[in-house]
Parts: structure tokens; C-alpha cells; sequence
């Protein structure tokens, strides 16, 4: 079924779920929601599985055509969004009918915003996940972001006769739980693979630096920019692999935070890894922000972890009602 026509597309909108797991050692990235927090809750709004593929859009979003009545949530960045040239608010439920226009605008606060509809959007699984891998043209729509005029379908066996009415149906998000924006990020790190390689001055003027984040940044990683480090070792070694947050350390030393879409492997130092709970952070960092590191011990990420999925299991059994 045809849910949405897109109209502007924005310059980076592409379909995401929780990404393809199992295949790194075929050089394949599992690329997925660059923001874990945002694109689990707009799918627990709009009543789907947490792992419902939507959209994910990045530093402006679409402005579309409704085709079928449905409801939607927007979740992440926020910035100036309208249905029908009304403004609406993110992290709630919003019913949508055919014909409306739905504008996402420029991201004002964070860098990344989500559209979740009920029953999700249906496309075919490439190795088990509909991800939109761009290095590899995999995933999504042909594996590529989204283009003016193109259609976008949802799952019609969820989509319901007795969708509610509009205005009538107000489930959101508590405020309490709704992300802040800051222009200056602290991004929590356990220790990396090669931290030994660093000496104790360096691994301090680490976590003491204020980074800013360059232009040159995108879903495969952040390029940083502030005083230079050096491993005590040189900063070429054997390739291993690499994850979601591993922040490495070039002949330059300046670092790089791996993103969803990272390559596999790389033979750059790695001083530390960005913990779990913070990838929702690191999502929504903006060119020309600035961020330091924290290290926490890893039993304190896992920690961490564990209630932020404790959280996710409550709300998947209730969202709150103002």
C-alpha cells in the first residue's frame, strides 16, 4: 500500500530498522538507526515492534503527500514541522488522512530526526534487515537515500479500518524522557582495543580536550579536530575490527568516531570506544559542535545499557498519557 509521495526529500533520508547483524566478516557494516533512543520510541508510539523500519532523516527532513490514513510519530531533532501548515510536536502520535501534507523542516536542535508509521515501512529484507547501506547500494530503496516523486509503502494488514479520528488520540511521549540537545556533548568511553598503546599524558590530554566536530562527519564516522595525540607505539598496526563508537587515532591524531556505517576493519589505535547508551548522542551531534570524552568502566556501560533496555521493555508494555 502507498503511504507517502515524497515532494522534497532532504539531502540524506533513507529507510532504517536496527541494522544487519552476522555479516561483518564479509566485509558487510551493519549500518541501521544512527539514533537507537528516537527511532525505538517513534515505533513504540505508532504501537509497531521496536525494530519496525522508518525513516531517518538528517539535518532536514521530507515534505510528503498522505496517501493512506494511518498515524505517524516524529521522534529526535527537533526543528519546524507541520501537517496541513499547522505545526505539530515531536515524540507524540499524530493521525494522518489522505491528502494531508506533511513538512519535517530544518533540524534546529540535533542533527537527526525520525518518522515512524503504523505498520512501518515495507520493503524487502537484504541479509534480514531493510537498512539503507549507501557504500554498498544495499537496502531501503535500492539502496539509496530518497529522491523527489518517490513512493513510499507501508505493511496494509496494519493499518486499521478504526484508526482514531483526528485530535482524538493524544499518546506522547513524557517529557521526562525526551532527549535534550546541547551545543556542548560528553560522550561516555570505556577502554579501547589499544589504550595501552597511549601514554598516561596523552590518555589524559584526551579526556581533558574539548573536539570539534568537522564538516567532514557523516553515518560512517566523525572527524574531530582539536590538540593532536600520538600512541607511544606509531599509530599503524595490523588490521582488526572495528565497531559501532570505536573512536581511533590516524598518524594525524586527530580522532575519528566510527559511525553505523563504518568499515569492518581498520588499522588505526583504538583509545577508546564510545559506550552504548551514548550512540544516541553521537547521532545527534552537528558540524561545528563541540564534544569531550568521560571514561566510565565497562561494568558501568553495561550497567547503563541494562536500564536503558529496561526502560524500552516498559514502554513497549505502556506509553504514558498526558
Amino acid at each position: 500500500m502507498k503511504v507517502l509521495r515524497i515532494l522534497r526529500p532532504g539531502p540524506l533520508s533513507t529507510i532504517q530498522d536496527q541494522g544487519r547483524t552476522g555479516y561483518g566478516q564479509y566485509g558487510i557494516s551493519p549500518a541501521g538507526a544512527m539514533d537507537p533512543w528516537a527511532f525505538q520510541v517513534g515505533n513504540l508510539l505508532v504501537g509497531n515492534p521496536r525494530n519496525t523500519p522508518s525513516l531517518e532523516m538528517t539535518l532536514q527532513g521530507i515534505k510528503a503527500e498522505v496517501l493512506a490514513k494511518s498515524f505517524i510519530a516524529i521522534t529526535g531533532g527537533t526543528g519546524s514541522n507541520t501537517l496541513n501548515g499547522t505545526k505539530i510536536e515531536n515524540w507524540r502520535v499524530l493521525p494522518v488522512e489522505p491528502g494531508d501534507i506533511l513538512d519535517i523542516g530544518a533540524i534546529s536542535g540535533g542533527c537527526r530526526t525520525y518518522l515512524s508509521i503504523c505498520g512501518g515501512f515495507n520493503y524487502k529484507p537484504t541479509l534480514g534487515s531493510v537498512s539503507t547501506y549507501l557504500p554498498a547500494k544495499m537496502g531501503g530503496l535500492s539502496g539509496r537515500s530518497l529522491l523527489r516523486e518517490d513512493l513510499l509503502y507501508g505493511s496494509p494488514s496494519s493499518l486499521k479500518d478504526n484508526l482514531p479520528t483526528r485530535h482524538s488520540f493524544v499518546k506522547r511521549l513524557s517529557p521526562d524522557l525526551i532527549p535534550k540537545y546541547p551545543e556542548i556533548w560528553t560522550l561516555r568511553t570505556v577502554l579501547g582495543l589499544h589504550t595501552h598503546l597511549f601514554s598516561s599524558e596523552t590518555l589524559d590530554l584526551f579526556y581533558t580536550t574539548s573536539y570539534d566536530v568537522t564538516p567532514q562527519s557523516n553515518r560512517m564516522g566523525y572527524r574531530l579536530q582539536g590538540t593532536p595525540l600520538s600512541p607511544t607505539e606509531g599509530a599503524n598496526l595490523v588490521s582488526d575490527t572495528v565497531v559501532f563508537g570505536a573512536i581511533q587515532v590516524p598518524p594525524e591524531g586527530q580522532p575519528i568516531i566510527l559511525a553505523a556505517d563504518h568499515q569492518t576493519t581498520g588499522g588505526y589505535p583504538v583509545i577508546g570506544v564510545v559506550a552504548s547508551i551514548d550512540y544516541s548522542k553521537l547521532a545527534q551531534m552537528r558540524p561545528g559542535q563541540k564534544l569531550s570524552f568521560q571514561s566510565i568502566s565497562f561494568e558501568e556501560a553495561q550497567a547503563l545499557r541494562f536500564k536503558q533496555e529496561n526502560l524500552l521493555n516498559t514502554l513497549e508494555l505502556t506509553l504514558l498519557y498526558p
